[in-house]
């Protein structure tokens, strides 16, 4: 962890913390995440990775991300602060996209 009374934040760590993966699937998925980064010039999150290959449900994933937002303080319950909108997740990528096994792309309408 990060400080004495800090918790890490980070998705990755979160996951681990909860024994959902292991560190070597994080760093399979983050090596993932660098190479779409660098061939499609797309930011993917690590939890959508992770899910597309299999690693985590999208149940895990949401799970995750509830308690990255309760460690951040970010709930439906704190009228009035900045932070306290829910950031809708990204749409899938259709089942007719070539790329979806390698690459998450938004959908085009």
């Amino acid at each position: 962890m990060m400080g004495s009374n800090t918790k890490d934040n980070r998705f990755g760590a979160i996951a681990v913390e909860m024994n959902i993966i292991d560190p070597a699937g994080i760093e399979r998925a983050l090596v993932v995440q660098a190479r779409i980064l660098e061939k499609a010039k797309v930011s993917m999150p690590i939890g959508e990775i992770l899910v597309e290959m299999s690693i985590i449900t999208a149940a895990q994933r949401d799970e995750i991300l509830q308690m990255q937002q309760e460690i951040d303080g970010v709930s439906d319950e704190c009228p009035g602060a900045i932070r306290c909108q829910p950031v809708p997740l990204p749409e899938r990528a259709p089942k007719s996209n070539p790329l979806r096994s390698r690459l998450w792309l938004p959908r085009t309408n």
